[in-house]
C-alpha cells in the first residue's frame, strides 16, 4: 500500500467520523478537562457532541439519526486513545486507614442504638408484649383522672 492510499483513507469518513470539525472540538475540550485531572465518562463525551452539533449544524446533521450513544463514544475514545477513568473501592486502602469507621461502627452498635429514639419505641413495644393501648383518635391511651371524670359523670346521669 502506497503512501497516498494510505492518505486516502484518512479521509474517508470510515477513519475521521462524520463530523470530523465537531470531533475535534470535542476532543480539545476533554483534553482540556483531563489536564485538570477530571475524569470524562462515555456519556459526557456524547453529550458533548450532541450538543456540539447542535451548535454548529453541520451538513447533514439530524438530531434524531445522530444521537451519539455509548458504541459511538466507545469507538471514539478508542481511535483517539483516551480511556476511561474509574474510582477505586475500598478493598484499595488498608486496614489501618479505614479502622477509625469500624471503630466508630461497633462504638455505634454499642451505645449509640440505645440513644436512638426508634430503638427506645421498639424496646417499650417488647416490654408490653408489642402491643400498645391507643384511642383509636390517636391521642393514647386514657389516663386515670379523665377515666374518673367520665365515669363520675356516668354516675350523675344515670341518678337523675
Amino acid at each position: 500500500m502506497s503512501q497516498e492510499q494510505h492518505v486516502q483513507d484518512k479521509t474517508d469518513s470510515r477513519v475521521t467520523g462524520k463530523y470530523p470539525l465537531q470531533q475535534e472540538k470535542v476532543l480539545d475540550q476533554i483534553l482540556e478537562r483531563r489536564e485538570y485531572g477530571k475524569a470524562v465518562s462515555t456519556v459526557s463525551i456524547s453529550k458533548r457532541m450532541r450538543k456540539q452539533c447542535e451548535k454548529d449544524l453541520p451538513i447533514g446533521y439530524d438530531s434524531a439519526k445522530d444521537k451519539f450513544k455509548s458504541t459511538w463514544s466507545n469507538k471514539f475514545m478508542k481511535s483517539h486513545g483516551l480511556s476511561v477513568r474509574r474510582g477505586t473501592n475500598i478493598k484499595g486502602t488498608s486496614i489501618f486507614e479505614r479502622r477509625h469507621r469500624i471503630e466508630n461502627y461497633h462504638w455505634w452498635v454499642q451505645f449509640g442504638m440505645r440513644l436512638d429514639p426508634i430503638s427506645s419505641e421498639s424496646e417499650s413495644e417488647s416490654e408490653s408484649g408489642g402491643y400498645v393501648d391507643t384511642i383509636p383518635d390517636g391521642s393514647g391511651s386514657e389516663s386515670e383522672s379523665e377515666s374518673e371524670s367520665s365515669s363520675s359523670m356516668d354516675s350523675k346521669s344515670s341518678d337523675s
